[in-house]
């Protein structure tokens, strides 16, 4: 298995600053990043010795979407930079190259949706439930989501525990909590 990319936050990769680690699974890290006019977005790691190549696919078909109307184009993400760095690894001492894609940010996460339910992670404690008008919103998007056309070429990573699980049942979405 590849090690993935590891950036402390005020590294500076291409033009954009790290700021914080979003998140890292399969397919590498996920950096929230700045640039120097102060545009927040994402960027996506990826060893350049890795088996499957993934990156450039990814800028391919966000370049590919960017076509689309505006209205059609609105739960995509856009490419804003793409290409290759290298970084001294901190544990190691050694260089380290790797891929980079630094895409627009889609809007809130989905993290704390659950968050008036136990938390099994900690003590079991309680947390406050999310807001209505939060609720609301993230049910109305996912809601338009799913029920506008899906294009051919669509990409999107389905929610994961403990997100959001959608099931249709005859004409109505239902929203559920997973887990």
């Amino acid at each position: 298995m590849e090690e993935l990319v590891a950036l402390p936050p005020g590294i500076r990769v291409g033009r954009w600053t790290i700021t914080k680690k979003l998140g890292a699974g399969a397919f590498g890290a996920v950096y929230l990043c700045v640039n120097d006019e102060g545009v927040q977005a994402a960027l996506k790691t990826e060893p350049v010795n890795t088996p499957h190549p993934l990156l450039v696919m990814e800028a391919h078909v966000m370049t590919k979407l960017d076509t689309l109307r505006d209205g059609d184009g609105k739960h995509f993400c856009r490419c804003l930079d793409l290409g290759r760095d290298e970084q001294r690894d901190q544990q190691s001492g050694q260089m380290k190259k790797f891929n980079y894609i630094v895409m627009s940010l889609v809007g809130r996460g989905l993290d704390g949706v659950e968050a008036g339910q136990l938390d099994h992670r900690t003590s079991g404690i309680k947390r406050n439930p999310p807001a209505l008008p939060d609720r609301l919103r993230n049910g109305a998007q996912i809601h338009q989501g799913r029920r506008e056309p899906t294009p051919p070429a669509r990409c999107h990573q389905l929610p994961r525990k403990p997100t959001l699980r959608c099931d249709q049942r005859s004409s109505r979405t239902r929203i559920q909590p997973q887990g």
